[in-house]
Formats: C-alpha cells, sequence, structure tokens
C-alpha cells in the first residue's frame, strides 16, 4: 500500500455504483465491540459495530451512513441483504463522487 488514498479511493469505487435513483454501496457488516466505524479490508467495505447485528445492524448501518454522508436517513436504504452480512445499500438523490468523497473522510484505515 504504497498510495493509501489510491487504495482507499480504489476501494470505494469498487464497491460503488450508479443507479438512476442515487448510488448504490456494497459493504459487509461486522459485530465489533470497540466501536462502530467503516474500514477496508482486502478491497470490501466493512462496517463495524458495536451494537448487535441481529436485532440492530441495519438500524446502526443506516444511522452511520446517514451521518457519514450528511443525508436524512429516510435517504438511505437496504436494498439487498436485510438479513444477510453483505449488504447493497441505496443512498437516494445523491451522485456516486459525493458518496465516494464523503465516504473517504470517514473510513478509517489500519
Amino acid at each position: 500500500m504504497s498510495d493509501p488514498r489510491q487504495y482507499i479511493l480504489q476501494a470505494i469505487r469498487k464497491n460503488i455504483e450508479d443507479s438512476s435513483e442515487g448510488c448504490i454501496l456494497t459493504v459487509k457488516i461486522e459485530e465489533d465491540p470497540s466501536g462502530t466505524y467503516l474500514t477496508i479490508e482486502s478491497d470490501d467495505l466493512i462496517f463495524r459495530t458495536n451494537a448487535p447485528i441481529a436485532s440492530k445492524g441495519n438500524a446502526a448501518l443506516v444511522g452511520y451512513l446517514s451521518r457519514a454522508l450528511n443525508v436524512p436517513s429516510s435517504r438511505v436504504d437496504i436494498i439487498y441483504g436485510v438479513r444477510e452480512h453483505l449488504k447493497r445499500v441505496l443512498i437516494k438523490d445523491v451522485s456516486c463522487e459525493d458518496v465516494e468523497s464523503r465516504l473517504y473522510r470517514v473510513i478509517r484505515v489500519f
């Protein structure tokens, strides 16, 4: 990982796609008792949360993305994987370029 900025942007671009309604983000969700954050592993976007995934994981993801992307939670919709660890999330009325730049600011890389 010689250029961390390029590594992060490449991983984000791999996991977003344009939609007629906005931008679709592909993200995996995992439990982590140490906190709630977005990171990258093997070019995958990973959302880690201290909320129990089975009962509150989806709400934690929607809330986090709403705050991180500065959009109302009503414009963040899980369109695939409601009961799975791999999710596809529609960010309504936001371009992928905006999603990319906003995600770049909040992703943690270890």
